[in-house]
């Protein structure tokens, strides 16, 4: 039955069962009340809420709470024991996860998805236009992050128009020093 689903859904469900496995015995299965997260970042909400659907109709007599909030207040909560389980961490970017490992503080059950990537992307219909529905390319010739700074004016800032904004990602996160030292590196500082 499983081979038949997408690969993430097989993924999902053999991580719910060696999970619900390893912590049979524990006060958190004992209690059949599991603790998820939520950090708010569409592919784990989806992810998330598909498990819950899964421990909940699948095994007998277990709930789950979600706890929507902020990455890293979750990331703390599972280190303090306060949550049970986070189905997607992008653990690259938490720069306490070696350590957190080490410890013993968390137990990492296997990857949902893999060859998961970052980076700055834009509409296909910013650079090739779509005819079918009326739209012009505002940005034909962008071909790398170093070409944004030709396009300052297509990304103008709401709140001072004489400015571009890159949205990059949420306050905080580890990626963000790395994404603002790129800006400096291309020069977006200086575009517009």
């Amino acid at each position: 039955m499983c081979i038949k689903k997408p690969l993430f859904f097989c993924a999902m469900l053999m991580t719910l069962g060696l999970f619900l496995a390893v912590f049979s015995g524990t006060g958190a299965a004992a209690s059949k009340n599991i603790i998820m997260t939520d950090n708010q970042w569409d592919s784990q909400t989806i992810h998330t809420y598909i498990a819950k659907f899964v421990i909940e109709n699948g095994f007998d007599g277990y709930e789950v709470e979600v706890s929507p909030g902020a990455f890293t207040l979750n990331w703390q909560g599972v280190l303090r024991g306060d949550i049970d389980l986070d189905l997607e961490s992008w653990t690259m970017h938490t720069h306490t996860y070696e350590d957190d490992l080490a410890r013993g503080d968390i137990i990492p059950l296997g990857e949902l998805l893999s060859g998961a990537t970052e980076g700055i992307y834009v509409p296909r219909y910013m650079i090739e236009g779509d005819p079918e529905r009326g739209i012009e390319p505002t940005a034909p010739g962008l071909k790398s992050v170093a070409d944004l700074v030709n396009y300052a004016h297509v990304f103008k800032d709401p709140e001072n128009p004489s400015k571009a904004r890159l949205y990059g990602c949420v306050p905080g996160w580890d990626i963000d020093p790395i994404m603002y030292k790129k800006y400096l590196h291309y020069g977006l500082d200086k575009a517009g």
